[in-house]
């Protein structure tokens, strides 16, 4: 590649387009002596064509770090909270089998269904969003 940065040229090619053909329809205008309105129409669409399209890749990428971002508190919120963790609710529910209460343990394994229901949909919604990202990731590609 003729540019030592490759990442520097896809973000001239995919950004700075559009200044690049304003400039070359502004010189050529002036150099081959168009009309005005001419050249102020093709430079006007040319403008609007490049803030939209400037726009949609900032939309796309915000959407992408929004999601990888929720990725991320969800696994987080998954690990810290739910599961096998010491602060997780559950963990302290499963203390109180250490507890000679029948009242206590029939509540407690009443949680430990509730906590294996939680933990089925805490995995399906990590998963989800791993989906979701992946094809997010392939759109953006």
């Amino acid at each position: 590649m003729w540019c030592g940065n490759s990442g520097m040229l896809r973000a001239i090619i995919s950004w700075g387009w559009s200044p690049f053909l304003i400039t070359a329809v502004a010189v050529a205008g002036l150099v081959y002596g168009w009309e005005i309105w001419i050249v102020v129409a093709v430079l006007v669409i040319v403008l609007v064509v490049g803030l939209v399209v400037a726009m949609v890749g900032t939309r796309d990428r915000e959407l992408w770090l929004a999601s990888q971002r929720f990725r991320q508190l969800a696994v987080y919120y998954t690990r810290r909270f739910t599961g096998e963790s010491s602060l997780s609710i559950f963990a302290i529910i499963e203390s109180l089998f250490a507890i000679e209460n029948p009242e206590i343990w029939n509540w407690a394994r009443a949680c430990d269904m509730a906590k294996r229901i939680f933990n089925t949909w805490s995995d399906s919604l990590k998963q989800g969003i791993s989906l979701f990202n992946s094809i997010l990731s392939k759109i953006m590609l």
